[in-house]
């Protein structure tokens, strides 16, 4: 089986999967291949053989198949996912089975959305509907999505036998819905650039839901890593508050941290919790993470996803702690730290 995943060695969401080929030559849209002298029906078993060896089944390519292909849909053992195309129905849902189906259904198409993401960057993406760009195709079944629009070539990477929108493509495409969460998981993953962000969004052309997107991209200027500290620059932003740095970098001995948002001037640190629980360990490794940080010199001021829901309350914290540090450094008659 092709290794579908960016990271990981299978990207099927359940059971282990046998090889797939995907086969670049035209499709016959649901024509049916008449059995014959020539070309006898296959045998439930012989068909159960190809979809082990190749995962899909197309009738255009197996003289014979489409009599008992539908025999065998109704007793529920294949999926016909395109016209002339089928699956084993046990594995119609994964996710590396329908891309590859569509694929040899339309050899041109190029997936773009949460399945390109899941392709390239984010194993984690969760895929509601596969979408894809293809100018020749009028429709698409039910769990896909078609744009009828040309994909510039500068944004179409090939990853395995599948075309998919490149990263800075394919988040700037999900902006329009997701408020930034696929940017700000690109970053974390350093899988992105802001300037890439741009390009895309002007190669993009004229399309739906680009105003938003464009909000969003300029949005993204402090290169958040999680909604949260979206949020917090935008608060940042809109109360006038400045002199900060993001994903900062310390080292720390034989390791480094990267600060969420740091006033390096003056050694204060800020960290802020998203609305996910990761478990006893990342909580334990963060304490640790953290008391190195103080050891170091860093004052931290945690925030909260709740906390952030009342701006004021936020910038009333920062501004307060940033004043206190100039105070005591100036009532020790020291200049500012620098911890750059």
């Amino acid at each position: 089986m092709p290794d579908f995943s960016p990271g990981s060695p299978s990207i099927s969401d359940s059971c282990p999967v046998e090889v797939i080929r995907v086969k670049n030559s035209p499709v016959d849209n649901g024509a049916k291949t008449a059995a014959g002298p020539h070309n006898p029906d296959m045998r439930p078993h012989e068909i159960q053989a190809v979809l082990s060896a190749e995962g899909i089944i197309c009738i255009r390519d197996h003289p014979g198949t489409a009599r008992p292909l539908s025999r065998m849909a109704a007793k529920g053992l294949v999926k016909r996912l395109f016209p002339g195309i089928y699956v084993a129905a046990s594995q119609a849902e994964l996710l590396w089975v329908r891309c590859a189906a569509l694929a040899r259904w339309e050899p041109d198409a190029v997936i773009t959305g949460t399945a390109a993401a899941r392709f390239s960057h984010d194993p984690d993406a969760k895929v509601d509907i596969i979408e894809f760009h293809s100018t020749r195709k009028k429709w698409a079944p039910t769990g896909f999505r078609l744009h009828r629009s040309p994909v510039p070539p500068e944004d179409v990477a090939e990853h395995k036998q599948l075309r998919i929108t490149r990263v800075a493509r394919t988040i700037v495409h999900l902006a329009s819905g997701d408020d930034g969460a696929a940017i700000d998981c690109a970053f974390r993953a350093t899988r992105t650039r802001l300037q890439d962000l741009h390009e895309a969004l002007d190669r993009g052309g004229r399309r739906h839901g680009n105003r938003r997107r464009r909000e969003v991209v300029e949005d993204s200027r402090d290169q958040p890593w999680s909604p949260a500290e979206r949020l917090l620059h935008k608060i940042l932003r809109q109360a006038g508050v400045t002199g900060w740095a993001t994903n900062y970098r310390v080292e720390l001995g034989n390791r480094h941290a990267h600060l969420d948002l740091a006033f390096v001037d003056l050694g204060i640190m800020i960290e802020v919790d998203g609305r996910t629980f990761h478990g006893a360990d990342a909580f334990e490794s963060d304490r640790a993470r953290q008391n190195d940080l103080v050891k170091a010199g860093w004052v931290p001021l945690r925030l909260t996803w709740a906390m952030l829901q009342e701006p004021t309350l936020v910038v009333e914290l920062v501004r307060s702690l940033i004043g206190l540090r100039r105070r005591l450094h100036r009532a020790a008659g020291q200049q500012l730290l620098s911890f750059a």
